[in-house]
């Protein structure tokens, strides 16, 4: 019976409240272009996925700051 009952509990990487439904698209997103850029190796593929992790990057360091902002005030 043991070996049926998991050892220990797993938690979600995304349960943070500034991470926001579109912030996962964005994620989501830049994860599929990433497996297109590995099985393509265009340049043009690269060039996006390196466009859309800035600009995901961005958007969760501002969604970040704003939550901590608003805790703050």
């Amino acid at each position: 019976m043991e070996s049926q009952i998991p050892a220990r509990q797993t938690t979600s990487k995304f349960d943070v409240p500034w991470i926001d439904p579109q912030i996962k698209r964005m994620g989501r997103k830049k994860q599929r272009l990433y497996n297109k850029l590995k099985k393509s190796k265009k340049e043009s593929d690269k060039v996006a996925f390196q466009s859309l992790k800035k600009e995901t990057n961005k958007a969760v360091k501002k969604a970040h700051w704003d939550y901590v902002n608003k805790a703050l005030t």
